[in-house]
This record gives C-alpha cells, structure tokens and sequence, in this order.
C-alpha cells in the first residue's frame, strides 16, 4: 500500500466513524424528544418545583422510620419568596390558617445563600411544624448542641445539621413519642 491508499483508507474510516458517530447523537435526540417531561408539581401541586426533592426527601425519610406520608395527599404547599419578619429574620414558615392550611414559605434571601444541607434542615424543620404538629424543642447536649431539628430560632443550643448527625437528628424528628399517631401500620 501506498501512502496515498493509506489516506484514503484513513479518511474514508473517519467517514464511516463520524457518520456513525452523527446518526446515534441523532437517534438519542429523537428518542430524548418522545420521552414525556414529569410535571414535578403534578406530585406535589402547589409547590415550588425547587422544593420537590426536599419534599421527596422527607416523605423517604420518614418511610425509613416507618411513617408513611404523601404531602401531595395532605395537601402541603409550598414557595419560596421574600418573607418580612417584624424585626427579625425569618428564614422559614408554616401557616395553619384557613387560608393557606399546611403552607411552607421559604424566604427568597436564605434560599439564594443557603447551601443543600441548611435547605433541607428549614425544609424539615416547617414540614415538622406542618405535617407532624412539632413544636419548637431547644434541648442541648453538654457541648451546646441543639438535640432537635424542632430548635426555635432564638435558642440558646447551637445548630448541629451536619453529614455525621442528620440520622440521629432525623430519627429524632420522627420520635414516635412526637408523631405516634401517623405511624404506618401496614
């Protein structure tokens, strides 16, 4: 073989490959393209398609625990939007109202400059107001760590959400001693 048969042979290999190469890109666009989009608000309506995985998340959690909660079903709501705290910074809330029953609202300013970890600890914290009737409970341990993710804002215990508590603080959270009455029978 010359060098001449060589480039070809070469460049009509490219040819084969890229052509190859294009048509499954194309065949992936196609099929990528009949795939239906999930409506995340259809499983949770009425709430923020950015609180979804935290919403998931919880109702996980407290299967794990043995609590078997559909939010959707109980018709919790959620948003994320600027919230006014009369002269003091309110990051997360719950309403009980007739207007608004079982209603999280997640201030816009802590969303924005919050990292996963501190979300998902106010996210669990109003679900715990809103679907388990929690109040607020500021036990520490000896170090001034707070014992519960139910902590009220002006606690005197410091927060402890980290990776190495979540499951200690989580089994907390659903403490049938707390939330008895939803635990799943089946």
């Amino acid at each position: 073989m010359n060098m001449n048969q060589l480039q070809f042979r070469y460049r009509f290999c490219l040819l084969i490959i890229s052509t190859i190469l294009c048509l499954g890109f194309t065949a992936c666009k196609e099929d990528d393209a009949n795939e239906p989009e999930i409506d995340n608000t259809a499983i949770f309506p009425g709430v923020d398609e950015r609180l979804v995985s935290y919403f998931l998340s919880f109702e996980i959690e407290a299967s794990r625990r043995g609590y078997l909660i559909d939010l959707g079903e109980l018709g919790v709501t959620g948003v994320i939007r600027p919230i006014n705290g009369a002269g003091q910074v309110v990051v997360g809330r719950c309403t009980f109202n007739e207007e608004e029953p079982n209603h999280l609202v997640i201030d816009q300013a802590f969303w924005e400059s919050s990292s996963n970890r501190l979300r998902e600890f106010i996210i669990f914290h109003e679900l715990g107001h809103c679907v388990l009737y929690r109040g607020h409970r500021d036990e520490q341990d000896s170090n001034g760590f707070c014992l519960s993710i139910m902590r009220s804002s002006n606690a005197v215990c410091r927060e402890n959400y980290f990776s190495t508590t979540r499951t200690t603080l989580l089994d907390e959270l659903f403490d049938a001693q707390f939330v008895d009455e939803l635990k799943d029978e089946d």
